[in-house]
Parts: structure tokens; sequence; C-alpha cells
């Protein structure tokens, strides 16, 4: 029977693919599923069922060399050697913004990942790699303004021009992918979400659901019932997008490595159907704490929610304190990623077509999807459970 490994299992993919793989309940079930960290997690903390098929690792550091990973796998993990698929989500992006580093560290991460599962797992049979809809240059979009898309965005698109595309790590990943696997035994596939919506146990840099639900959360106590206004700009209130909900991910993520159909190295996008926009969803969000959500105040939106935190700093160990939330939290959220998010100005919603026609059918609304994380972190204690009706403090 099928054995998996998920690198990077505490992230916000890598935990969602773990969960998928536990539940999964068909004839192709995973017999075992050993779940990778580099830094030490408790099954306690992860937040995963207690299942006698996961083994829970950390440690392994792929920024090491190769001989040294292949030691510490075999040294740590006996089972190791029965794995044959594998599911990578692990990067390294919150030590630098420089695109070129990132490119650089990453792909070597990679490489040695599959030469290290290679040495090890002689009956390794595919590799799903995790990418994403940068793929498509959303992170350059204003730049390449005209030149970008057009939506929706299809996995045959052209590459970035260059120099754009000579920064972009995940053109690097799949070329390194296509000369690993040439002439091998095993299949590997490229899978895109766009920005995903899900739980993860830790703080992350790219956490959306997480943001937001601070941010109206936070709210919610300070102004109960009341308006919240749409904290990006205009522009990007209308703006067509597509975001992937965890679960939708990793339940794809199992249904492509349980078919034998797919091409090596072929990519597919996933994210939830249909498209949104801040405009359908904000009220939407807002309406799960109890508030109103309303249209962006100005032209660029409220400037900064981290300023905003923090002029309200006074209020949070109350706050905290009021619904027993662990502590600190609010402090260590990505609040640039969260402006990032909420301000971009163009329509980037992605393709489905060629996820669907490998019979992958499972559709999630936005709304959906934020309150399945936020239920999570709620259970975790990171989030309040709101009384709707309350007063204010």
């Amino acid at each position: 029977m099928a054995v998996a490994v998920v690198f990077g299992a505490s992230g916000i993919s890598g935990w969602g693919i773990t969960k998928a793989l536990l539940d999964a309940k068909t004839q192709n079930a995973f017999s075992k599923i050993i779940a990778l960290t580099n830094r030490s997690l408790s099954l306690a903390e992860s937040g995963l069922p207690d299942d006698d098929r996961l083994q829970l690792h950390s440690g392994i550091d792929l920024q090491a060399n190769v001989d040294d990973v292949i030691a510490k796998l075999r040294e740590r993990i006996p089972s190791i050697g029965n794995v044959t698929h594998v599911f990578y989500t692990a990067f390294s992006t919150s030590h630098t913004d420089n695109q070129l580093m990132m490119k650089a560290s990453n792909t070597k991460m990679l490489r040695t990942m599959v030469e290290a599962m290679e040495t090890v797992a002689p009956s390794l049979s595919f590799i799903a790699v995790q990418t994403g809809s940068n793929h498509y240059g959303i992170l350059f979009a204003e730049v390449l303004g005209e030149r970008f898309g057009p939506v929706p965005l299809k996995e045959d698109l052209p590459r970035l021009p260059s120099p754009l595309r000579d920064s972009l790590m995940f053109y690097a990943m799949a070329d390194e992918m296509d000369e690993l696997s040439r002439g091998k035994s095993w299949k590997w596939c490229d899978i895109r979400p766009d920005m995903i919506v899900g739980y993860l146990p830790r703080p992350n840099s790219h956490s959306i659901a997480e943001s937001i639900g601070y941010y109206l959360a936070f709210h919610a106590y300070l102004t109960p019932g009341e308006e919240v206004p749409f904290p990006g700009s205009e522009a990007a209130w209308n703006a067509k997008f597509s975001l992937t909900g965890q679960g939708v991910l990793g339940n794809f993520n199992v249904h492509l490595a349980c078919k034998n159909s797919i091409e090596n190295g072929e990519a597919f996008n996933i994210a939830n159907k249909p498209f949104t926009t801040w405009a359908s969803l904000w009220p939407l969000l807002a309406g799960y704490w109890g508030l109103k959500g309303t249209a962006p105040v100005g032209h660029h939106g409220i400037p900064d929610a981290a300023s905003w935190v923090l002029d309200n700093m006074d209020r949070v160990k109350g706050w905290e304190e009021k619904y027993s939330m662990k502590p600190g939290r609010l402090f260590k959220i990505p609040w640039r990623y969260f402006h990032w998010a909420l301000n971009m100005p163009f329509d980037r919603y992605l393709d489905l077509t060629r996820c669907e026609q490998t019979g992958f059918q499972q559709h999630e609304e936005h709304k959906e999807s934020f309150e399945t994380a936020w239920k999570c972190m709620q259970e975790a204690k990171l989030l309040p459970i709101v009384d709707k009706s309350s007063t204010p403090p």
C-alpha cells in the first residue's frame, strides 16, 4: 500500500495535505503518512488528528548537504525506505525579499530533497511539487500592464519576458524537476494554487485567513456590530480573483496521487470556484464576526493595519483574557502581506479546466474556506468565539 511523506507539514499547504491524506477513504488510501517539519512540532501543537498512520518528525533541514539529509532521514525515520509518494511544500522565503536569493535557496532545497528521496526510497513513484499562481507573474502584474495574463490564467501561458522571468523561483524549480525526472521511473507534477486560505499551527508570513480573521475579530471587540470598511484600495475592491481553500488543495493533491494518467511534469491550477471580488466577499467575512463590511473609505484604503493594532495595544490583553486566547499572536501577524493582498487592483483568477478534466469536482465557496480556517483557529484558542450580540467593552 502507498506510503506518503510531506515536506513542510507545518505550513499552510503541507498541513492541509497531511490532513487530507489522513482523511483519504479510497482503495488507494495511504498506510503511513510521514509529516516532516524543520522545527520541532508535537502532535498536540500540530492540531492534526491522533492517527496510528501518522508519523511526525522534525529536524530535516533541506539547506544542509544531501549526504547529511540522507543520513538524518535514515537515522530518524525507519520507514522512509517504504515511501512511494512525496508531497513537497517546503519553502524558504521569510529570511529575505531578494527574489534571486529565494530562487537559489529554494531550487537547492528541491534538488536536495529529490536526490535524497531517490536514494532512500527505491519504490518512489510520484512527487507533487507545489509552486503557485505567481508562475503567471502576479507579483509583477502592475509592471507588466497589458502584457499580464490574459485571465483566466491558464497553465500553458508563456513565461514572463526577461529580466522578470530570471527572478521567479517557480520557473527554476520546474526546470530543475524536469531535469531530475528525465529517464526516471517516477513522475512529478506542478500544482499551482492561488493565495491559500487555511489554518496552520504556527504564525506564517502568508496566512491571509489569519490576518483577516484577527483584523475583523479585534474590530468586533472594539466596535461590535458596527461598520468595518474594506482596508484595501478602491481599485482592489472590484478586481476579480480566486483563492484556494486549504481543504480543496489537500484533496486535489491526494486525487492526483491516486491517478496514474497524468503526464510527467504536468501543471495544474487549483482554486475555489467561482472567482470572487472583495466587494462580494468582504461583507460576508465581516458578517461572520457580527460586523457590517462596507466599501473602502478612500482611494487607498486604510493606510496601515499594523499601526492600528499598535494604537490599540492597551486593549489587546483584555481581549485575549476575555476569550482565553493564546497571548501575543496578534503582534505576530504579517500585516505587510495583508496589505499587499487587499490592494491588488487587477483581475487575476485561475482557469480550472485542466484540474476538472482529471475528474476532480470539489468546489468550495470562498466564504466557506475562511470560516473553516477560523473555526480551527477558534478551537486552537487563536481566535475568539464571539457573542455577536455583545455590547462594546
